[in-house]
């Protein structure tokens, strides 16, 4: 599901693999049965070992989610260095709030 910034509906996107026909708007639909809700769900694992389950109700910007990670990302490391982890690596995707200069610092 998609939602745009101007538009606070949420909306369904059907495509085909061509991508000719990947933002063909035949393919977008509003989304139904839902009661518009949104709800944005971080979590961070190890191995078998799964770490804080943040849910957010607002849009994530890179200053929430700059918020979020230090709330919750360095309790999870110690937790992991505690039980002998030491070598831990944090990945995430190239989302904006992810990949913006502030937050990669």
């Amino acid at each position: 599901m998609v939602q745009n910034q101007d538009d606070p509906r949420p909306k369904r996107i059907f495509r085909r693999r061509n991508n000719r026909e990947k933002y063909d708007p035949k393919n977008v639909q509003p989304k139904s049965g839902y009661g518009g809700a949104s709800q944005m769900v971080w979590g961070c694992f190890i191995g078998d070992k799964l770490g804080p389950i943040v849910f957010m109700d607002s849009s994530i910007t890179k200053d929430v989610y700059i918020s979020m990670l230090s709330d919750n990302l360095p309790p999870f490391i110690d937790i992991l260095h505690a039980d002998g982890q030491t070598n831990v690596i944090f990945q995430q995707d190239n989302a904006t709030p992810h990949s913006s200069k502030v937050t990669k610092q």
